[in-house]
């Protein structure tokens, strides 16, 4: 994404009092070719005052420069956006400018309706407040994926609730754009030049006028008469640090490239998170910004660790067996907690794994739409891998974040549960039968499970004492899991009887060691 530009009404004067005297003297040529034109002298002194004009240049600062513009990135900012608002710094309305009084909130993150809330919250009047979405696609992220970081994480039903919920306050949603062009006098906000997006429905306020050719030079744009812009788009390299980059002679290609030790090209520079990706040479990965960000921090320490360890064991051969040891996969589910206005609790969750467009006959979908809330649970070859939630309750999102990625035998029967339409699915989720399943030891006991089953199912591949649709089945669940409760069935029908008994001891002794971490009524 390029920087925001900016121009002044001066500049915008200039440019049509150059436009009047062009077309005056395009004029004054045509009558001169009629035989009525002045003289050889003053048509030199003309050419010498366009030559003065074209040399006239005016700089203009950067938009964050410019009073009345705000990149919510932290609190912080949003708090200065709100005093603003209400007259503190009394930077308002000190012209009596028409449409001074208008905010208009920039986004399509869940940053932007938080930011919206936040003002209503603070007694912004809702009709001065309008939305305008960021029209505009990653530029290192598949569609489908980015998507899924958006307000509204793909789901037509949430867009659709957050979009009546603020047709109910009085707050004007704009649609989809892109802002332009920052336009100030006296380097206070007047207003902004934009886009509108396609599949616009239905008229703009009559004050948002379209810019042609004739007005302002400005072809194929609107203009927005605001006294505050809040900035929530989705955070980028900055112009700044891309220089940086550059001046430097590091790798970059849409983001900072790094290598599986998170080095650039330059080994004494590190890089992380949402300004980083991975090489290609590591495989197929996504930018460190679709990956949970405490995961990627554990990551980036292990290797610092990692190479301190191996400068000081540089005699030593086994400290450079993990040099050519390929990246890990990040697994870590991606989670966006937020609430929206009308007091709509927002949740979404996905693992790193997970596409909205990659669904075939394996997938399993529980979702339910109703006046207070709507959830959807997608599960890919029996594993949950997104979970999206909205609604006037809230939800336990450390929870219900803690069993992305589990397989659906896990769940206590959700299928089933989830076929009686009565019954709150998050709801069941969220009681206390769950509680074991959030343990900070529970990994490492069903991974103890899991490696006891696994060295069963290889000798049975490697003795080949089954037949070749029970070795599938069994090679199904080594792989990842049962696909459904039938494929479930005959699985468990497979173990023999002290295989099922070993993992029951297992479990039993799980519970009783913990049982001071966990609920009394399990």
């Amino acid at each position: 994404e390029q920087p925001l530009s900016v121009v002044s009404q001066f500049y915008l004067n200039e440019l049509k009092r150059k436009a009047e005297d062009a077309k005056r003297k395009a004029e004054e040529l045509a009558k001169k070719e009629a035989g009525e034109g002045d003289d050889d002298e003053e048509e030199e002194e003309k050419d010498e005052d366009e030559e003065e004009e074209e040399d006239i240049k005016i700089v203009e600062p950067p938009a964050s420069q410019i009073s009345g513009v705000f990149s919510i990135k932290n609190p912080q900012n949003a708090q200065e956006c709100c005093e603003m608002i209400q007259g503190k710094e009394e930077k308002l309305d000190v012209r009596q400018r028409p449409g001074s009084k208008n905010v208009l909130v920039y986004g399509s993150t869940p940053n932007a309706l938080t930011m919206i809330r936040g003002l209503l919250d603070q007694g912004v009047d809702a009709s001065r407040i309008f939305w305008l979405e960021e029209e505009s696609s990653s530029s290192v992220v598949a569609s489908d994926i980015d998507r899924l970081f958006a307000w509204h994480a793909g789901s037509q039903k949430v867009e659709r609730m957050v979009l009546m919920s603020l047709r109910k306050m009085g707050v004007i949603s704009l649609g989809k754009g892109r802002i332009y062009t920052v336009r100030h006098e006296e380097r206070d906000l007047s207003g902004i030049h934009f886009k509108p997006g396609a599949g616009r429905r239905g008229k703009y306020p009559h004050f948002i006028k379209q810019l042609t050719e004739g007005q302002d030079s400005v072809e194929g744009l609107s203009l927005f008469p605001c006294g505050v812009l809040a900035c929530c788009a989705r955070p980028n390299v900055s112009e700044t640090m891309y220089r940086v980059i550059a001046d430097n002679s590091l790798v970059y290609d849409g983001r900072l490239v790094v290598d599986k030790d998170f080095k650039t090209h330059d080994p004494f520079i590190l890089s992380a998170g949402t300004m980083a990706k991975f090489s290609r040479k590591e495989g197929k990965m996504l930018p460190m910004e679709c990956y949970n960000p405490v995961e990627v921090g554990f990551r980036v320490a292990e290797r610092l660790i990692d190479s301190i360890v191996t400068e000081q064991e540089e005699e030593d051969d086994d400290a450079h067996k993990t040099k050519g040891a390929r990246l890990r996969g990040f697994n870590a589910p991606v989670a966006t907690v937020a609430t929206y206005p009308g007091g709509l609790n927002f949740f979404h969750s996905h693992i790193p794994s997970y596409s909205s467009s990659k669904k075939n006959k394996d997938t399993h979908i529980i979702e339910r739409e109703g006046r207070s809330q709507c959830y959807n649970m997608v599960f890919n070859n029996g594993i949950l891998q997104s979970i999206t939630y909205i609604g006037q309750e809230s939800v336990s999102s450390h929870k219900l974040q803690g069993i992305l990625g589990l397989p659906f035998t896990y769940l206590n029967g959700i299928f089933e549960i989830a076929k009686d339409k009565k019954t709150d699915v998050m709801e069941f989720l969220q009681k206390t039968w769950s509680m074991a399943l959030f343990h900070d030891r529970f990994q490492s006991a069903r991974q103890k499970i899991n490696a006891f089953v696994f060295d069963w199912i290889q000798d049975i591949a490697a003795n080949g004492s089954k037949n070749p649709k029970d070795l599938e089945l069994l090679q199904q669940l080594y792989e990842g899991n049962a696909k459904d409760p039938k494929s479930l069935s005959k699985l468990v029908a497979l173990l023999p009887e002290e295989k099922k008994q070993y993992i029951a001891r297992e479990c039993v002794n799980f519970c009783k060691k913990n049982l001071n971490h966990l609920p009394y009524d399990m």
